[in-house]
């Protein structure tokens, strides 16, 4: 579910085991990809989102990285895909 997150423009913290985490998520720029029994590695994760500045940050790059896939950018990928295929 982090594309839902991400249209909110929030920052992201999660398991690596979700299946678009990696294609979705870059590690340290719009969230955190963590391994869900590593309680460190969560717990470092919400601690650097309470930081103001840093999560602010993060929500932004969320907002830029899901724009690539709006609607309008997917259905304007697949026609030049057609239309290189025609």
């Amino acid at each position: 579910m982090p594309t839902i997150v991400m249209c909110f423009g929030m920052p992201i913290i999660c398991s690596k085991y979700v299946g678009t985490a990696k294609d979705m998520i870059e590690d340290n720029s719009n969230g955190f990809i963590v391994e869900p029994s590593n309680y460190d590695s969560i717990k470092s994760a919400v601690e650097v989102l309470l930081v103001k500045g840093n999560r602010e940050a993060m929500s932004k790059q969320s907002l830029e990285k899901i724009e690539n896939f709006s609607p309008k950018v997917c259905a304007s990928n697949i026609n030049s895909i057609i239309l290189r295929v025609i």
